[in-house]
């Protein structure tokens, strides 16, 4: 049985493959979370800028930590944390990371 994989699906697991074997050896910590919050997309379009403003309506540096850790939990999956469409799911991930 061949089970075929959604192209999607490929492209993820591409895209995680360059995140977690390849940027490591060619740039440093701080590159790869710039990077990556610039890629970062949701519901507010690409990057945390955008997500701060759509979600909390404000500047990313005014964020406070637990609207920053709702960002990050959002990236994690951004149609299951939705705050608009599963507010409950965001709210139960944030109280398992804030600990």
């Amino acid at each position: 049985v061949v089970h075929r994989q959604p192209a999607s699906h490929l492209r993820r697991t591409y895209r995680e493959l360059v995140w977690t074997t390849l940027l490591p050896r060619t740039r440093t910590a701080d590159e790869i979370m710039s990077l990556h919050a610039h890629f970062m997309v949701s519901e507010a379009g690409r990057g945390l800028e955008a997500g701060a403003a759509y979600y909390f309506n404000k500047p990313i540096e005014q964020l406070t930590d637990r609207e920053a850790l709702s960002l990050v939990v959002m990236d994690l999956s951004p149609s299951a944390y939705s705050p608009r469409k599963h507010p409950e799911r965001l709210e139960a991930a944030l109280e398992r990371y804030a600990q």
